[in-house]
């Protein structure tokens, strides 16, 4: 279960999140939503332990993302918003090296991993294209059998087929009651695979809604946000 109690975090004078509270229950998976600059990636950091709420709290099974930040990360899965990997190094040394922080590493899965993402193990990061380092950075996450998955713009810089691939892993994963936090610009895959969506506008929590009882995922955010157009679904006219 991860637990967010009444979390407030301010960037100078700037404040990001304004009392927000969410419990997001073993098994299910959660989506969020917002503009740019709405406050999300700062909340997803604060539920990584990667920052201090100005106050409130959060927990994973109960444990303080804060206080106990590394033995959090060891067991959350975590894509981040913004990749950064090693660049001088190849990918089946990145590989190797987080290998070393999972205990019990289950060699045959990594290999169906890598094999499901169709992934070079041999080609240097700093070679790859941006979708093949999303694919690093989601086996990197999905390698060690996480329960837990804290995931910020997943699937961003993958083609339509990897997409897709990735969508059907995660409603795999929800067959086997794993519990996720998904923020993504993209209402197909919050609409696929979400239990909830919670809406943020301004660092502040504005609406909560059951997938079972609502509008479209793109009527309810255009209602709350304006007409705000996914970036996935733009077309140019050619005299633009």
């Amino acid at each position: 279960m991860i637990e967010i109690k009444n979390i407030n975090k301010s960037n100078g004078d700037f404040q990001a999140n304004k009392n927000i509270s969410l419990k997001v229950n073993n098994g299910e998976f959660v989506g969020i939503l917002g503009p740019n600059g709405a406050g999300k990636t700062t909340l997803i950091n604060q539920v990584m332990g990667f920052l201090k709420p100005d106050s409130g709290s959060i927990s994973i099974n109960k444990y303080d993302t804060w206080l106990n930040h590394d033995s959090v990360i060891e067991k959350v899965g975590f894509i981040a918003g913004e990749i950064k990997l090693y660049e001088n190094i190849k990918v089946k040394q990145l590989l190797n090296i987080k290998k070393k922080f999972i205990n019990e590493l289950d060699e045959t899965y990594l290999k169906s991993l890598i094999t499901y993402f169709e992934l070079d193990l041999n080609k240097k990061i700093k070679k790859l294209s941006k979708g093949n380092k999303q694919k690093v950075a989601i086996i990197l996450s999905l390698m060690s059998k996480p329960d837990v998955l804290i995931l910020d713009e997943p699937t961003s810089g993958l083609d339509p087929i990897m997409q897709e691939k990735f969508v059907i892993l995660l409603k795999k994963f929800k067959e086997k009651h794993k519990t996720v936090i998904l923020c993504s610009h993209i209402y197909a895959e919050i609409d696929k695979l979400c239990d909830r969506v919670i809406f943020i506008k301004n660092g502040e929590l504005i609406k909560e809604s059951n997938m079972d009882n609502r509008l479209s995922i793109e009527k309810e955010f255009n209602l709350l946000f304006g007409d705000t157009i996914n970036e996935e679904e733009v077309i140019f006219n050619e005299e633009v």
